[in-house]
C-alpha cells in the first residue's frame, strides 16, 4: 500500500512540476514566436502540446486524470464536430488536408481543456499561491512592455506579429492593440482576468500577499487595461470582479468591504453603459449609487452591512445647456455626510467644472 502510495506522489509531484513548465510556456510562446524564433513560428504553435499529453500521461497513474461528466461531454462534442467536418467537407477537400484541418481544430478547442479538472485535483493550495504570486509579479514587467508598445509605432520591432513580419491590429489614433509576450491580444485579456482574480483574492483576505505586491499589480493593472486598446481586457477584468456577486450571495460572510465597493463600483459601470438602463444623468448615476449603499447598509444579512462610509455626494442636480466660459453648468440640491453620520448638511449648489458656490446652508439632524 505504501508503495502504491509512493508512486501515486511522485506521479503527482510530476505533474505539478509540468504544469508549472505548461504556465511559463504559455507566457513566453509570443516572445518565441516574434523575437526570438520567428522562423519557427508556425511550429512553436504546438510548443505546450508534448507537454500537455506529459501532464495527462502522468495524470492517470496519479490517479488525477479527470473521470466526470464534463470530460465525456467534451469527447463527444469534439468527436461530433470531427465527423460533421468530413461529411460537409469531402466533396471538395482531399480526406489527408480534412484530417489535418479538423485535427487541428479538435486541438485547439477541446484538447486542453481537461487540464482544468487536472490542475483542480492536483494542485495544493500552496500551489496556488505561488502561482498568484508568480502572476502578479509577472505583470509588471508586462505591462511595461505593454506601455512601450503602446508608445512604439506599429512597424516598431516590439509590436513584431507572430513569424517577425506584419503589423499588430490596430485600436485607434494610430495605436496598436498591445499583446506583450503573447501572439495576440486575446493572451492579454486571459492574464489579465487570471490577474484580477489573484488580486481581488488577496484584497478579501489581505494576508495572502505582501501590501508592495498588491499595490504593484493593482497599479500595473489599471495601466495596463488604459493601453491594452481592447474592450475585451475591461470586460474580462469587470467579469471576474462581477462574480463577487456571485459569492456575496453564496457566501456573504466570506466578501469583505473592500469587496462591497469594487462590487458596487462595478456593477454601476456596467449599468451605466447598458442599453437596458437609463443613466443618462449626473443625478440617476448618483442617486442609484446611494440607493445602493443603502440597500446594503439595511441588509437583514449583518455580514453585509456597510458600518461606515466617508465620501460627498451629489444629489438632485440639473445641467444647463449654455453657461459663462462654455463651460457646462451643474444646478441642484447637494447633500455631505460625514463619517459619524451625526447630522447632514444640505445645501444649494451652483456649479461650474472648475468651482461650486454654495448658497442658504441648512444643517439637518441625521
Amino acid at each position: 500500500m505504501n508503495k502504491i502510495d509512493n508512486s501515486e506522489e511522485r506521479a503527482q509531484a510530476i505533474v505539478r512540476r509540468l504544469i508549472w513548465f505548461y504556465f511559463w510556456l504559455l507566457i513566453i510562446e509570443g516572445a518565441l514566436r516574434k523575437w526570438i524564433m520567428p522562423g519557427w513560428s508556425n511550429p512553436l504553435l504546438l510548443v505546450r502540446d508534448p507537454v500537455l499529453i506529459a501532464i495527462y500521461f502522468f495524470a492517470i497513474p496519479a490517479k488525477v486524470f479527470p473521470r466526470n461528466g464534463w470530460t465525456w461531454i467534451l469527447l463527444v462534442i469534439g468527436f461530433l464536430s470531427l465527423l460533421i467536418s468530413f461529411v460537409h467537407l469531402w466533396m471538395y477537400l482531399p480526406p489527408t488536408t480534412i484530417a489535418l484541418v479538423t485535427g487541428y481544430g479538435f486541438r485547439s478547442n477541446y484538447l486542453h481543456l481537461p487540464l482544468i479538472f487536472v490542475m483542480a485535483k492536483v494542485l495544493r493550495p500552496e500551489d496556488v499561491k505561488r502561482f498568484g504570486w508568480w502572476t502578479l509579479m509577472v505583470l509588471v514587467p508586462i505591462v511595461i512592455l505593454m506601455v512601450l508598445q503602446f508608445r512604439a509605432a506599429p512597424d516598431a520591432f516590439v509590436n513584431r506579429t507572430a513569424g517577425g513580419e506584419g503589423e499588430m491590429m490596430m485600436s485607434a489614433m494610430g495605436k496598436v492593440r498591445t499583446a506583450a509576450t503573447f501572439s495576440f491580444v486575446t493572451g492579454v485579456v486571459a492574464y489579465f482576468a487570471l490577474a484580477t482574480g489573484f488580486l481581488v483574492w488577496a484584497l478579501l483576505r489581505r494576508t495572502v500577499y505582501n501590501n508592495w505586491l498588491l499595490a504593484a499589480a493593482g497599479t500595473a493593472l489599471v495601466i495596463g487595461i488604459v493601453v491594452s486598446g481592447s474592450r475585451s481586457v475591461v470586460g474580462a477584468c469587470a467579469v471576474v470582479v462581477a462574480s463577487l456577486a456571485v459569492v456575496l450571495f453564496l457566501r456573504a460572510d466570506s466578501v469583505n468591504r473592500f469587496g462591497q465597493t469594487l462590487l458596487a463600483v462595478v456593477v454601476l459601470g456596467l449599468l451605466r453603459r447598458s442599453p437596458r438602463v437609463d443613466l443618462g444623468s449626473v443625478s440617476d448615476a448618483i442617486l442609484a449609487a446611494l440607493r445602493f449603499q443603502y440597500a446594503l447598509a439595511h441588509s437583514p444579512d449583518k455580514a453585509c452591512q456597510l458600518k461606515s462610509r466617508v465620501g460627498i455626494h451629489l444629489g438632485q442636480v440639473t445641467e444647463w445647456d449654455e453657461a459663462f466660459g462654455g463651460h457646462p453648468k451643474l444646478v441642484g440640491l447637494a447633500a455631505a455626510r460625514g463619517d459619524r453620520g451625526a447630522h447632514r448638511l444640505t445645501v444649494r449648489v451652483r456649479a461650474t467644472r472648475w468651482h461650486a458656490t454654495a448658497v442658504r446652508p441648512v444643517w439637518l439632524d441625521a
